[in-house]
């Protein structure tokens, strides 16, 4: 089931990472993503064995030299520009070029366009209230037009009167059933204070006409975090990506949510990364002191995160942590790093398997481009890496493996963000894993 989350999540943007001086001792990590920028600048700088600016100034060889391999691309390029039935600028068939050849040797190297690079800046600040209008779309239902999922509660398409069922008929004058995924979502998104007109034929309107509606984009609030009892003394907290202070968020959750004897569950299921120093402040709060916890391996140094410098303040209380496939980065380090020193049972299905660090080089191969390449990997604290996904030496293997089908992966992935959201569905799915997770807790309750 394909769902579409049309408000963009915006992450932290001042980015600390790398060896080097005192920009190793800020360091962050940020979704894999190791930069260093100003908030007021629009600026992302990457360290490398020292704190100063990667600049293209920095990469080797001369770009403009002749040789035989850039001759070759260019008899290609004329080729395609004199034989493809459809109009290709210069511009496109180089940027393809480029990306083929980063990605040889590195799947998570490419070349970001201007327009890729603005992306990667927005999804890197630090907001959790971000423009938009607020609704999920299931486009999987029968039908020309996209199904509304839900609206999340005080959005400008929830004040609107949409709701779960309606059909999004039209955006901006324009029938949605003519447009591709993208351009929905393109159609959607805005910036704040814009506006954006939908036709949306309710769920209940007995073959009445379209409604048109015009909505105000403005900032949502979107939790990160959701916490609740879901048995005696067992206390779940699910968690969909590690910002800034979701350390803290999750000490308070923590606190608010158990008592002393108390068991924990915590949801890192669809946790895609994030900052990986709040990552290591979460598993901290399970471990004793100075423990491992990750090595970061660079081309000529590694770097060990440890624990903190006394006992975490819940190192004795039981732990269940729930993965799945799509667990990835900062969350395989926590979930590894406590499965390693025996502090959590994993429980789900092999995560992804995302342990490296990218690099952004800006302004390169010209002023608003920007090229990633990795730079580093993670080792968990009994010397395994999580890197590799899709292959069978990469990801967490947990230690009860409970398989779900796609179809009840989504269905749970969408009961989660209702909850996170103030919302509880309706009919919901069993969960399998939360299940056999509690089950586990209970048979091994003190």
């Amino acid at each position: 089931m394909k769902k579409f989350f049309l408000i963009l999540l915006l992450w932290p943007y001042a980015l600390w990472g790398l060896p080097g001086g005192a920009a190793r001792d800020l360091a962050h990590q940020f979704d894999g993503y190791a930069m260093v920028g100003t908030p007021w600048g629009g600026l992302i700088w990457s360290v490398v064995g020292g704190c100063r600016p990667r600049t293209s100034a920095d990469l080797p060889g001369d770009a403009s030299a002749p040789s035989t391999a850039t001759a070759d691309i260019a008899r290609i390029m004329e080729v395609i520009r004199e034989n493809y039935p459809d109009n290709v600028t210069e511009q496109k068939l180089r940027d393809a070029a480029l990306k083929s050849m980063l990605q040889l040797s590195d799947p998570h190297a490419t070349l970001l366009n201007p327009e890729e690079y603005a992306q990667l800046i927005a999804k890197s600040h630090a907001l959790l209230a971000v423009p938009g209008i607020g609704l999920e779309l299931d486009t999987t239902k029968s039908g020309p037009y996209p199904t509304v999922l839900y609206t999340i509660p005080n959005s400008p398409a929830h004040e609107a009167g949409i709701r779960s069922g309606d059909l999004l008929i039209a955006v901006n004058g324009r029938d949605s059933g003519s447009f591709e995924l993208d351009q929905i979502m393109e159609a959607l998104s805005g910036e704040e204070g814009s506006v954006v007109t939908v036709a949306v034929l309710s769920n209940d309107s007995n073959g009445r006409s379209p409604k048109e509606l015009t909505l105000l984009r403005r900032p949502i609030a979107v939790p990160n975090i959701h916490s609740e009892r879901v048995a005696p003394g067992i206390g779940y907290i699910d968690f969909s990506r590690f910002t800034e202070k979701s350390g803290l968020e999750m000490r308070m959750a923590i606190a608010q949510l158990m008592s002393p004897g108390d068991q924990l569950i915590l949801d890192l299921r669809g946790n895609p990364s994030g900052l990986l120093e709040e990552a290591v402040y979460v598993a901290s709060l399970f471990l004793d002191t100075d423990q491992p916890i990750v090595t970061i391996h660079y081309r000529e140094s590694d770097e060990l995160r440890t624990s903190f410098p006394k006992n975490g303040p819940y190192s004795r209380m039981p732990l269940v942590i729930l993965v799945n496939g799509n667990t990835a980065s900062a969350s395989e380090v926590l979930a590894g790093a406590l499965q390693d020193h025996g502090r959590a049972i994993v429980i789900g299905s092999k995560t992804y398997g995302k342990g490296s660090v990218q690099q952004i080089i800006k302004d390169y191969p010209e002023p608003g481009y920007a090229v990633k390449k990795t730079i580093a990997t993670y080792e968990l604290p009994s010397g395994r890496s999580i890197n590799g996904e899709g292959l069978e030496t990469g990801g967490l293997m947990p230690n009860v493996t409970v398989n779900v089908t796609p179809e009840m992966e989504n269905q749970i992935a969408r009961e989660r963000r209702l909850r996170m959201l103030g919302m509880e569905p309706a009919n919901a799915a069993p969960d399998k894993a939360l299940i056999t997770a509690i089950r586990r807790l209970k048979s091994h309750a003190p």
